[in-house]
């Protein structure tokens, strides 16, 4: 057999066992069950590379079973769901139903038969398949599960999708912006009793444009929840939080992380751009403290501390390409993208909008304010700061954004995007 670039091919050589005897065993039995035979053969007539990743992806179930010593019955079972579950999906649906339901089963997803879980699978399935976002720009990457996201919640009202907005002509003001997105934290902890809550998060999952990427779905990390967004230019990004929030309305009031990339210059660094860092580091402190007045907690000594910005590995795409950058490394070091760990709840939107602003133009940060924000070294300085002069630096950057016509037009693209996307 030969797959289409003509290299043989053969589907059990997808799984690689420690144990090899032991593991092909396993991976036999579990292989062997006729609904994933049968899985494999429906996208092999469509697709031969779609049946090879959606193979992979069920190796991949037998492979962590078996690292968690899991007996060959609830491996077989855990395989037999997921190969049920991808039946659901059609050729471009296929490997986004296998990838995510891997995240599900691995996560302790439950295995029982559910129609309202499966029809969720299905309306998914057919969103993804019917998605006309081709990402080719990080900024696509967003704007495509924002798509799949309203096209779904369509689906689940028994309603026909209605065609997805035309945004193109608003991209022009976001030339040269950066592209912003989120990763939130909550404990297993609080959803430990809502047995839906695994159904909704792998369905997100299905939403994020995966193909050929990088990035690790969201999961279960350490008895952390993870939950990712594609990142965007900012009213896409915080019109995806908005549908983001039907599915998972947890997420309106999670810990996360703030992510930022440029898209027309390197990465990050802290040996070149300390005095941007820090300008988007105080903003993003204040941000905080103008919402809330305490910190809601400290990690744990190995962790990164609530209140601290830092940069790290990155994926960007270019001209429909992954591009995986960047390096962590703790304290004011490494490259890449910057994070800041100041969002909780409802100041998402404002660490999306602001800090990209001014990292658009850092010139609106004049002097005097440069010179106050240079004291905000910490979340407790940023605290400290009386709530006038919080608000003062907020209406300030905004009067400054009314004044400079490129972020003018920007903010009027922005708001229309936003008003375009919003559920």
């Amino acid at each position: 057999m030969k797959n289409s670039q003509g290299k043989k091919y053969h589907f059990l050589d997808q799984v690689v066992f420690a144990d090899e005897q032991e593991g092909q065993k396993v991976f036999e039995s579990a292989f062997r069950q006729k609904e994933v035979t049968d899985v494999i053969g429906k996208y092999r007539q469509k697709d031969e590379d779609h049946a090879a990743r959606i193979s992979f992806l069920l190796g991949g179930i037998v492979r962590h079973l078996s690292s968690k010593s899991k007996k060959p019955q609830e491996i077989e079972d855990a395989v037999k769901f997921a190969a049920q579950t991808t039946m659901l999906g059609e050729a471009r649906s296929g490997d986004a139903i296998a990838s995510a339901v891997a995240m599900y089963v691995i996560s302790g997803g439950s295995l029982e038969e559910n129609n309202h879980f499966k029809r969720s699978v299905y309306f998914m399935g057919e969103s993804v398949r019917k998605d006309s976002i081709k990402p080719q720009e990080t900024k696509d990457l967003g704007i495509s599960q924002v798509a799949r996201l309203t096209a779904f919640e369509s689906l689940i009202q028994e309603k026909e999708p209605e065609t997805f907005p035309d945004l193109s002509p608003y991209y022009e003001a976001f030339e040269g912006f950066p592209t912003v997105g989120a990763e939130f934290h909550f404990p297993v902890s609080t959803v430990q009793d809502d047995p839906g809550f695994w159904d909704r998060l792998m369905i997100l999952n299905m939403s994020q444009y995966q193909r050929g990427s990088y990035i690790q779905l969201s999961r279960n990390d350490r008895n952390i929840i993870e939950i990712r967004m594609n990142p965007s230019i900012y009213p896409v990004t915080i019109a995806n939080w908005q549908h983001m929030k039907l599915l998972l309305p947890e997420l309106g009031q999670a810990f996360f992380t703030a992510t930022i990339n440029r898209t027309t210059s390197s990465d990050f660094s802290w040996g070149t751009d300390k005095e941007v860092l820090n300008k988007l580091k105080a903003i993003g402190m204040l941000s905080y403290a103008n919402t809330f007045e305490t910190i809601p907690r400290k990690g744990k000594a190995e962790e990164i501390n609530f209140g601290e910005v830092y940069l790290g590995q990155t994926v960007k795409m270019k001209e429909g390409t992954y591009k995986f950058t960047g390096n962590w490394i703790s304290g004011e070091s490494g490259n890449g993208q910057m994070a800041i760990y100041t969002g909780f709840g409802p100041n998402f939107p404002d660490l999306m909008y602001y800090p990209t602003m001014v990292l658009a133009d850092p010139n609106i940060v004049g002097s005097k304010m440069k010179s106050f924000l240079d004291k905000i070294k910490s979340l407790d300085y940023a605290l400290a700061v009386s709530p006038i002069n919080r608000k003062d630096v907020f209406e300030t950057l905004q009067r400054r954004v009314y004044l400079e016509p490129g972020l003018h037009e920007a903010f009027h693209a922005g708001r229309k995007i936003t008003g375009d996307l919003a559920p």
